[in-house]
């Protein structure tokens, strides 16, 4: 039977921890699986959980992925791998596309599916196709992260400067986790 979880919530919340944690428990139990993420985030080709330092950004743990920019190249990675767990992260980045697939699959395959992504944007909106995969999902878990400001439960992310995309992948150097109270909308 088909399943899809997504693991959602701000940066630095542990959505990338979570996909590592269940990687590592697909790999004891020895199951085949493809892990991919959008080629649109040129941050690493990994899964990478991370944690920060008195600001800077460690890695705990990381995962090799698979890029993708099209359902044709997700589609050919399904062909080839032929995986019984399928892991995406930072799905917010892929295009809509995506929901498509993700139905595709859920449809015709007996397959688990594991998505990770931002909800929001930096100025609260809902982030690419997050809001649909949500949706469609057997199960939604929403994580939080501490509030760089005040240390509170944060479900925001605040984007400290103001670029020339809403997509604009970066860390600890471009972003901070905030509570309702602490965010506002990037000027």
């Amino acid at each position: 039977m088909s399943y899809l979880e997504v693991i959602t919530g701000p940066m630095f919340s542990g959505k990338s921890e979570e996909l590592i944690r269940i990687i590592k428990r697909t790999q004891y139990a020895k199951l085949s699986y493809l892990v991919i993420k959008p080629l649109r985030d040129t941050r690493q080709d990994t899964v990478r959980a991370r944690f920060l330092d008195h600001g800077k950004s460690k890695t705990l743990a990381e995962h090799p992925a698979h890029p993708v920019n099209s359902s044709q190249q997700f589609f050919k990675l399904l062909s080839e791998h032929q995986p019984i767990i399928l892991i995406i992260d930072e799905a917010h980045f892929l295009g809509n596309w995506i929901i498509k697939a993700v139905n595709t699959l859920l449809k015709e395959n007996d397959l688990r599916i594991y998505v990770a992504g931002l909800d929001q944007t930096a100025w609260g909106d809902t982030f690419g196709p997050m809001g649909d995969l949500m949706a469609m999902a057997h199960v939604v878990k929403k994580l939080t992260a501490v509030c760089f400001n005040c240390g509170q439960e944060a479900t925001k992310t605040f984007k400290l400067f103001v670029g020339a995309s809403i997509v604009d992948p970066g860390d600890a150097e471009k972003y901070e986790a905030r509570c309702l109270k602490c965010w506002h909308q990037p000027l």
